[in-house]
């Protein structure tokens, strides 16, 4: 084997025929080869073999598969492995391989199949099948994440059974342990490298996102596309968020059980932003809860009590989504705060050139949080009478004194829908008043206006909200930066 080539497939079978003749060739991976062989008790075993050599990564990406497996050796769903002991780094110096001590390997129990080749089947039924196995192998996932582990590679390719149909997770090499800020050699992933497979694959791994240490929201992520799968009976490949989330559990073209709230769960589990998916934990237990049987009683208490489920868990995510709106439209109005008050650091140096010469400077001046419209500002004629309660915004005044210069405002207004992710509304005001106008910014209805004050619709949801918001205020900064410059010829 020459260096940095991949391994040769003839020489891995000669190898492996020396401890089991009757070893035979299953399946290529991304970074391995998988055979099949009888072991000494009679055992059908599975031998997956290290075959990529052209990046130092992938070996290490190898190790740490059998590192993290054989840390869960004991876990319900986990498979057992046997490795090469050494694990040989001499894998990477590109010396020939000539026996079972230098191949990079372990075995592992043989499955009869995955996940994939069930979904027709557990896709049969009122949702309990696809349910059952979601607890199931969610439940397996979250003893990985109390370990402070996540899988990032989960899909039903990765979900192995049996002729007993227990499920049993696979394939670690993409697990990554959570730090606070994991380091480039720890992650063994580049920003702008994918991450699992395309259909389960979470949004924020499609944008080369990885910067976030805690990954765990993407195995929740996948697990609700696998529950998915399960009550449709294929997979989603080539459905986008969006598709996925327009469907409900009913399109599936059989009576499913309470399917409001399996439809509430998976949406809960997909959203696009990974900081407003639900926990694993919380995805177990709603899927427990909606497993369990009405106690005995009439047709009236069984509806009553689906009914009472039904609201329990849709009070709870709508609570949970509430809050998430609160927290992220907060989190917006600090990030813009910063980069708007760095934004106008040149109006602050010049008001603290004119200290000398103004009689007076406004006390106002600064990056300020706003409750209410300001007089010259009027919310009826931009579709603002829609939402009644006062809007969360930020506002900047410059109020020199009146005969140094014109009294600037800028003003970025909010209007919160606190219920829904979407209908959220913002407006950026820019106004001023000339110089020598002896009324002040804000409490006139006759300041001049800069901005088209357009109303702009959205989605909290939208990564890109900040960035347009922050366009609009950079544009009403420079026109009211002109007219400050030009009062002063």
């Amino acid at each position: 084997m020459n260096k940095n080539k991949n391994l040769e497939h003839s020489d891995v079978l000669r190898i492996l025929q020396s401890k089991w003749p009757d070893v035979s060739f299953h399946a290529k991976g991304g970074n391995s080869w998988v055979y099949r062989a009888t072991a000494a008790s009679g055992d059908q075993i599975a031998i997956k073999v290290f075959r990529r050599f052209d990046t130092p990564t992938r070996y290490l990406r190898f190790v740490r598969e059998v590192r993290v497996m054989e840390a869960l050796k004991g876990i319900k769903g986990i498979p057992i492995i046997t490795p090469n002991p050494t694990l040989p780094e001499k894998l990477l110096t590109g010396v020939k391989i000539n026996n079972m001590e230098e191949l990079g390997y372990f075995t592992m129990p043989w499955y009869k199949g995955n996940l994939s080749d069930l979904l027709p089947n557990i896709a049969s039924d009122n949702g309990e099948m696809s349910v059952t196995y979601g607890i199931e192998i969610a439940r397996i996932i979250e003893q990985l994440h109390l370990k402070r582990l996540a899988h990032r590679d989960l899909k039903p390719e990765n979900i192995l059974h049996n002729d007993d149909l227990m499920m049993d997770v696979s394939d670690f090499g993409l697990s990554l342990e959570l730090r606070e800020s994991p380091d480039e050699e720890e992650r063994l992933t580049e920003d702008h490298e994918m991450i699992g497979s395309i259909s389960y694959r979470a949004p924020e791994f499609l944008r080369g996102r990885l910067d976030s240490s805690d990954h765990r929201p993407s195995d929740v992520y996948s697990l609700g596309r696998i529950l998915w799968a399960m009550i449709f009976g294929y997979e989603p490949h080539g459905i986008t968020d969006f598709e996925l989330s327009q469907k409900s559990v009913t399109d599936c073209g059989r009576k499913i059980k309470r399917p409001s709230i399996l439809n509430d769960i998976i949406r809960s589990a997909v959203s696009v932003d990974p900081r407003f998916r639900i926990n694993v934990t919380e995805f177990v237990m709603a899927l427990e809860n909606w497993k369990k049987d009405p106690e005995p009683g009439t047709y009236d208490g069984l509806a009553d009590k689906i009914k009472n489920a039904e609201n329990t868990l849709s009070a709870g995510i709508f609570r949970k989504r509430v809050e998430d709106i609160r927290i992220r439209h907060s989190e917006t109005m600090q990030y813009i705060g910063s980069e708007l008050s760095t934004m106008v650091k040149p109006w602050r140096d010049l008001a603290e050139i004119y200290k000398s010469s103004a009689r007076q400077i406004g006390n106002e001046f600064g990056v300020e949080a706003v409750s209410y419209y300001s007089p010259d500002f009027d919310p009826i004629q931009l579709d603002f009478e829609k939402f009644p309660d006062e809007p969360k915004g930020l506002r900047v005044r410059f109020n020199l004194d009146i005969d140094v210069a014109p009294r600037i405002q800028i003003a970025l207004y909010v209007q919160v829908n606190q219920t829904e992710w979407h209908g959220q509304r913002y407006v950026v005001f820019g106004g001023y008043i000339p110089k020598g106008s002896d009324v002040t910014i804000g409490n006139s209805e006759n300041s001049i206006k800069v901005t088209k004050s357009k109303t702009h619709v959205f989605d909290y949801r939208d990564e890109g909200i900040r960035q347009r918001m922050l366009v609009e205020l950079t544009e009403a900064f420079n026109e009211l930066s002109k007219i400050l410059l030009e009062s002063q010829n």
